[in-house]
């Protein structure tokens, strides 16, 4: 058999020597379909099958499945995905099965600003998320420090931001003395305060942040869309870091459990009998985020 396959193969190369025009169509196939695949997979495996790059990522859950998009303005009901500040910051201090919690706004805002001493406008992606968004994921930086929840804590108080490497090494070549310069958007300077690390791009597949800046800062990053005072400016989605010794289960008991009781207050003192029967059907479905949000999957995952 060994021998019948030489004899093969010697005459299948004396042929492509003879036929020059077919063995360059042939290996430009080849070539055109292993890159193919090659790419399709790299697609697939960033959108379907890679974890983020960040701590233990199988205790990370996404409060509901991370599909809707801009703001909800009426008492949840039924499966919710977006929530209030106001919910976020109660719910971060009641809860007893994770953590850490964060909160991310739905949208991530293209604008644009003056880099340092900058005199032209230059095009900048700022994704507005809580405090705790760095600690939760467990992302660390390489140079400066993340976002802490004393960034977060007074609207408007504290104009910081974290740059992605990326920005970072397009904009500063990796220059150290990126730490303490300016950003400002609108009439607000934002002070570097630190880099993530290379292999980090945001908790959300598809973006690429070019800052991350507090949910404080949000009425100066979008003077006309903005409510962080207010419990029913739901506009956030949620992730949360379980518990090592709590089950998916558990935590989606509890979760569930604290939701209505804090929904409950929003809807004030003599809520009507509908919305006491909406509050009664709204839940909150844990989504397991290891692999992050994705606006993308799901159509993915449907074909």
């Amino acid at each position: 058999m060994f021998t019948s396959l030489m004899q093969d193969l010697r005459y299948a190369v004396r042929q492509l020597r003879k036929n020059h025009g077919f063995t360059a169509v042939a290996a430009l196939t080849l070539a055109l379909g292993i890159g193919a695949n090659t790419a399709i997979f790299s697609l697939l495996n960033a959108v379907l099958l890679r974890n983020l790059p960040i701590r233990q990522p199988e205790q990370l859950m996404l409060f509901g499945k991370g599909t809707w998009r801009g703001s909800m303005d009426g008492l949840p009901n039924r499966s919710w995905q977006l929530f209030s500040y106001p919910f976020f910051r109660e719910f971060r201090q009641k809860n007893q099965v994770f953590s850490e919690v964060a909160a991310i706004d739905s949208i991530m805002f293209s604008t644009h600003g003056r880099v340092a001493d900058g005199a032209n406008l230059e095009k900048i992606n700022a994704e507005l998320v809580s405090g705790t968004y760095f600690d939760t994921l467990g992302v660390y930086p390489v140079l400066g420090r993340v976002l802490s929840d004393a960034d977060d804590g007074t609207p408007g108080g504290h104009p910081v931001a974290v740059a992605s490497y990326s920005w970072w090494l397009r904009r500063f070549a990796k220059d150290a003395n990126v730490i303490g310069k300016s950003v400002t958007i609108r009439s607000t300077a934002y002070t570097v305060i630190g880099v993530a690390p290379p292999e980090f791009f945001g908790a959300t597949v598809g973006q690429s942040p070019d800052l991350w800046i507090p949910l404080a800062m949000e009425k100066e990053i979008s003077p006309g869309w903005n409510g962080l005072n207010e419990n029913l400016f739901q506009s956030l989605y949620i992730i949360a870091r379980r518990k090592a010794n709590v089950s998916p289960e558990q935590a989606g008991a509890d979760t569930n459990l604290l939701f209505k009781q804090i929904i409950r207050q929003y809807a004030g003192t003599q809520p009507s009998q509908k919305q006491l029967d909406g509050i009664q059907h709204a839940e909150i479905v844990l989504t397991p985020a290891a692999k992050g949000l994705s606006q993308l999957r799901r159509e993915f995952s449907s074909l």
